[in-house]
């Protein structure tokens, strides 16, 4: 146990040693602890989603197949904002949501090359900072805030209201993330960038198109960071409470973080846990983004369930189920170990020297 410790404070010294012990100095000692807080969320966020950005893409491209190949874009400027080519049969975004996944990447590899399986991730390391910077912020302030001794009751309120003010604050840049991610060299017009694909949704929606879904994103991240932030923050009391330096206490003066394999298992269950309770929810949230309904009603979110029923079955409401799985278990799982350590390591005493 003794070396676990020793291990932690080697990475600690490692990394204040780098180059980045500078400016992790200056943090250090410049910053509250709500600003580092934002800081160690939103890198974390992005260490999280960038690991898994390949997983992500293919769970998206699995939860739309059926919607792209059954309903064309309407009309020439959808086409190329959603970047989805209408001409090619073979075309990734063509493919079927019955396709095995091993299939699935080969096509995507051999037809895009291998960088295509981090198509969008820009887009969704912009998002990916502030929305998870403003929800461990946030969270953090409630949780210390809140009255009484906190439950899984106050980690599940505390977490939801966290989801809701990112959610709201960030969702233009998930759904643009959405359109690139699904995009196809062979389209009309090319891959889409940033700018094409902001434009055209002002031109065909105006500014409410950035909002587009919010709805259903509401009913999937705010239980889904709810869930998460209680299961993680209950096993995290389970895992200090075993007093062990494989679990609890590795990080130098702080007797509140868990060491980066429990933080790891913690959010790894958290997360898939979450998923598969909401999964159904996402698919239509991501149906929404890039159908041809005019609004992000609940209306608009009926009509995609049905049609989900009348073409595919149950078994359509968990398209892509597995990439999730394989996505969310270690994007989850990497995104709070690595808050533990960057906030640990930006809370720890700086180094002078």
């Amino acid at each position: 146990m003794e070396d676990s410790q020793d291990i932690s404070v080697q990475l600690l010294s490692g990394l204040r040693n780098s180059i980045f012990g500078r400016p992790l100095s200056m943090l250090s000692k410049n910053l509250g602890n709500e600003q580092k807080t934002m800081i160690a969320g939103g890198l974390a966020g992005c260490i999280g989603k960038t690991v898994t950005a390949p997983m992500s893409r293919l769970t998206i491209l699995y939860q739309v197949a059926a919607l792209v190949n059954n309903s064309p874009p309407p009309n020439k400027l959808s086409t190329s904002f959603n970047g989805l080519s209408t001409s090619n049969p073979n075309s990734v975004a063509f493919m079927k949501n019955t396709d095995p996944l091993l299939l699935t990447v080969n096509r995507l590899v051999r037809e895009e090359g291998f960088l295509s399986l981090w198509r969008g991730n820009l887009i969704m390391v912009m998002h990916r900072f502030p929305y998870s910077a403003i929800n461990f912020a946030t969270y953090e302030y409630l949780r210390k805030h809140v009255q009484g001794e906190e439950s899984p009751v106050t980690r599940f309120f505390c977490g939801a209201t966290s989801g809701a003010i990112a959610s709201v604050s960030c969702y233009p840049l998930d759904l643009l993330r959405t359109r690139v991610a699904v995009s196809h060299p062979s389209a009309p017009h090319g891959t889409p960038s940033l700018q094409s694909v902001v434009r055209a949704i002002l031109a065909e929606r105006g500014p409410l198109g950035l909002y587009r879904g919010l709805s259903v994103a509401f009913f999937v991240n705010v239980p889904a960071l709810a869930i998460s932030f209680s299961v993680y923050g209950s096993m995290k009391d389970r895992f200090l409470s075993l007093h062990s330096n494989l679990y609890a206490n590795l990080f130098i003066g702080d007797d509140d973080r868990l060491t980066p394999l429990a933080a790891l298992i913690s959010g790894s269950v958290s997360g898939m846990i979450s998923s598969l309770l909401l999964y159904p929810a996402d698919v239509i949230r991501r149906r929404m983004q890039l159908g041809s309904a005019p609004s992000s009603s609940p209306m608009a979110a009926r009509a995609h369930v049905k049609q989900i029923l009348r073409q595919e079955g149950l078994r359509g409401f968990y398209r892509g189920i597995l990439p999730e799985m394989l996505k969310v278990a270690p994007m989850v799982g990497v995104t709070f170990c690595c808050y533990e350590f960057i906030a640990a390591a930006l809370k720890a005493p700086p180094d002078d020297n």
